[in-house]
């Protein structure tokens, strides 16, 4: 690509990094702590998140899903899909395993589907919405 000035490469990559941005340490804990989640370790947690998990956990942390819908809700969602999330008394446990910790912030990110043809499952790399 090439730019006419400097500003203008400002002005896009400026406010594709602040939507691209990862969790802090900080933030992964405050995460991890969320009264609708149970994590065992916070410490093992924010050690165990690669860029990937880390991004997903801001990505969820700013759309405000766990705020926005209860744990009952989130874990009849998930086994609409075929995604049993473990959790009780109102609480989701998180996997301290890494593949699938991601898959579940993947679901709470809104990247998980099923083709409703087909019934496979996918991973989506577009947040556009069907028109």
């Amino acid at each position: 690509m090439k730019f006419k000035s400097f500003y203008n490469v400002r002005k896009i990559i400026g406010s594709m990094s602040a939507h691209f941005r990862a969790a802090t340490d900080e933030e992964m804990r405050g995460f991890a702590e969320h009264e609708a989640l149970v994590v065992e370790d916070v410490d093992a947690f924010v050690e165990l998140a690669d860029e990937t998990t880390r991004k997903l956990v801001r990505a969820v942390s700013v759309a405000g899903v766990l705020d926005n819908y209860r744990a009952e809700e989130i874990m009849e969602a998930g086994r609409a899909v075929g995604m049993e999330l473990d959790g009780s008394e109102g609480r989701i446990t998180l996997p301290m395993n890494r593949a699938e910790l991601k898959k579940v912030i993947r679901f709470l990110d809104d990247g998980l589907y099923e083709a409703p043809l087909t019934k496979r499952r996918y991973v989506t790399n577009s947040k556009r919405p069907v028109r």
